[in-house]
């Protein structure tokens, strides 16, 4: 087979990698002429709504966030020949996860350099409203690696959110609703904070919780918690005390101000965590004796724009129809109002801070009859005649905002509905109808009014 080309301009030279989602690969640019790694989509996940929201999500956070310890985004497109791409930084090095099981456990010094790094990238994102959400050695990779110059890059922003904002307009996380199928973007068991397990939203002191895992077994050789099964495994996260920090040979390899630190960090609720990366790594570098936090570090670059070829965002003048409604509550209740009307009707597919991305059911009103059976069907060897959906699926975008920054609760909702393929007046008529009661409900679930 000869040359495969991404969007007309990456050759692809191997493949690095695949998992559940999408595969890596190694590839050439020409201008400028420099190795990229492109990340495509698998082919049967394409046109699968939820699998192409994680993948849009990673690349706005990426658009959003350069750091000098993460890896960089070049360009994407959700719309390219083949499915959803990414182009980023190829990152030269070794994953961290390889080194530990080639000479682990490491020595605190050296996890320090590591974790001055990892904080300062954390502490950057977090301050960017960024919570990666699946920290593990996989997804480190130690540039110069056994060098003076080692280094790090931070991988795989693919379930990656955006921290709860009020100013942004109410936020609801996946894992609420009930017809999402949230579940499957857990982090990594081994690694992930318990409030990913208790369906909870999570913050950045999740992502604290995964770095304790993580240091755990970096001075240790073993994570801290073993399970032969997910569900033994899971509720060590979720009720098991942190182990005394014993390497693999029954040896004590810390100090118990640093082992204080570590299993603070893997404490059960989060406000019993470290209160921020920066806090972590002043308080680690305390207890080797050794300065690991620089505060230049912690700060983002500049975002530089993102080329993002064939959106499939949809513009605000296609055919949808659109309501909007204002709401007096309290935003957390508000929440529990629109998730039971969602619930009630469809499936959430994205949700971000002041943005849903949502699939309602709309009865159809005829619902054709099937021919009559031929003669093999009435012997009961014919191919059977399957009836339609007695609904379609119609795609809705809802938006929320707090306009009065002085009056909170105050709340504004606009809906937009993208309608089907209308062919008829009575097609035309129905979707009208179901329009205006999808209005009327929702302005029951908010106690709402509708705003001209």
């Amino acid at each position: 087979m000869g040359p495969r080309l991404i969007l007309g301009r990456y050759e692809i030279i191997r493949l690095l990698g695949e998992g559940g989602m999408s595969r890596a690969y190694l590839a050439r640019q020409c201008q400028p002429q420099r190795l990229v790694v492109v990340k495509v989509l698998h082919e049967k996940l394409t046109s699968d709504p939820y699998y192409r929201g994680i993948f849009q999500r990673e690349i706005d956070c990426l658009s959003r966030f350069r750091h000098r310890y993460a890896v960089e985004l070049y360009e994407a497109s959700m719309d390219a020949d083949g499915g959803p791409v990414a182009v980023m930084e190829y990152v030269e090095g070794e994953p961290l996860d390889a080194l530990l099981a080639r000479d682990g456990p490491l020595p605190p010094a050296r996890i320090g350099r590591m974790l001055g790094r990892l904080c300062a990238v954390l502490q950057a994102a977090h301050d960017r409203g960024i919570v990666h959400r699946d920290l593990k050695p996989a997804n480190v990779m130690l540039v110069a690696p056994n060098s003076p110059r080692e280094s790090l890059k931070v991988l795989d922003f693919g379930l990656a959110r955006q921290i709860q904002d009020s100013s942004q307009g109410l936020y609801i996380p996946l894992e609420k609703f009930v017809g999402s199928r949230a579940h499957k973007a857990v982090g990594t068991p081994e690694y992930a904070c318990p409030e990913q397990f208790r369906g909870e939203e999570v913050g950045p002191r999740g992502d604290l919780y995964s770095v304790g895992v993580m240091l755990f077994e970096l001075l240790t050789g073993r994570r801290p918690f073993q399970g032969t099964t997910p569900e033994e495994l899971i509720a060590g996260h979720l009720h098991e005390p942190p182990p005394p920090l014993v390497g693999v040979r029954g040896i004590r390899r810390v100090s118990p101000k640093l082992e204080a630190l570590v299993h603070g960090c893997l404490a059960k609720q989060p406000e019993d965590r470290p209160a921020s990366a920066r806090e972590l790594a002043l308080s680690f570098g305390q207890a080797v004796g050794m300065s690991i936090w620089d505060e230049t570090a912690a700060t983002p670059g500049d975002v530089a724009p993102v080329v993002e070829t064939n959106s499939s965002v949809a513009a605000e003048n296609d055919n949808a129809d659109t309501f909007t409604l204002e709401a007096w509550m309290p935003q957390s209740i508000a929440a529990v109002k629109l998730r039971g009307f969602v619930d009630d009707r469809g499936e959430v597919i994205e949700s971000a801070p002041g943005s849903l991305k949502v699939r309602l059911r709309m009865p159809r009103k005829v619902v054709e009859k099937p021919r009559p059976p031929g003669f093999f069907s009435r012997l009961g060897i014919g191919k059977k005649v399957e009836l339609p959906p007695p609904y379609d699926l119609i795609n809705v975008d809802v938006f929320t905002k707090a306009p009065d920054a002085s009056r909170p609760s105050k709340l504004q909702v606009t809906v937009r509905l993208h309608a089907p393929d209308v062919r008829s007046v009575d097609e035309a008529n129905c979707w009208f109808d179901w329009c205006k009661q999808v209005q009327i409900d929702l302005a029951g679930y908010l106690m709402a009014r509708p705003v001209a």
